[in-house]
Formats: C-alpha cells, structure tokens, sequence
C-alpha cells in the first residue's frame, strides 16, 4: 500500500477508509523535508546520449546535512520520442528515506492534440 498526497489540491486520500494524512503525516513531512536538505548535484546521467536532444535519466544528488547518504532521482518518461513527451515519474532512492522510498507521479489530461498537466503527487513506496 502506498500514500498518495497532492500538495496542490486539498483534497482527502481515501485508502482505507480514513485520512491517510492524518495517519502517515510525520513521515511524508519527514521525507519532503530531507529532500529539502539535498542541494547539490554530484552527477547526472541522460538516456539518448550523443543525439541533439538527451533525456536526464538519474541524478545523484548530496548534501551537507547528511553527508554519507546520497540519493539518485531516477525519471521516467511516456510518449518517447513524440511531440507529446511527458514525464511519468521521479523516483528518489536513498537511505535517508529508509525503509520506505519517495515517488513523484504527474497527472496528464489530454486537452485537443497535447496532454495538460493535472497535478502532481507524492507516494511513499
């Protein structure tokens, strides 16, 4: 089971009949502001390398504040190599988030011939 929270909508995540927030609160603020703490990037990795146009694939990034612990910020695409590319998701792996690990999910709705972005999520998996 994973936590979904939308911090641009102030709506309820209903998973298992009560407030997820309310329940896993502490740990989704605790993930998001170690997150915060991360600002500087140690190495970058793009997918399609060589060509005119290079995808970011993972980006490893530390910080002072936990110097032995960096995380990779992995992105995932949809719609390769279309006009309509979009991120899917960033997934940040690290062991500040252990055990569980932090997850960005775009929301697209297709508006005529290009995709809107809806919103955004975080999920703990």
């Amino acid at each position: 089971m994973g936590l979904k929270f939308n911090p641009l909508l102030k709506a309820n995540f209903d998973l298992v009949g009560r407030n997820p927030l309310l329940a896993y609160g502490d740990k989704l603020q605790f993930h998001l502001s170690s997150l915060a703490a991360y600002d500087k990037i140690s190495s970058i990795t793009y997918l399609d390398e060589g060509l005119e146009t290079q995808r970011v694939d993972m980006v490893t990034i530390s910080s002072v504040a936990y110097p032995n612990a960096d995380i990779v910020k992995s992105v995932f695409y949809l719609d390769i190599g279309s006009i309509n590319q979009r991120i899917e998701k960033i997934e940040y792996v690290g062991s500040v988030f252990s055990p569980d690990n932090l997850r960005k999910v775009f929301n697209y709705s297709l508006v005529g011939i290009k995709y809107k972005l809806d919103s955004t999520e975080y999920e703990l998996f």
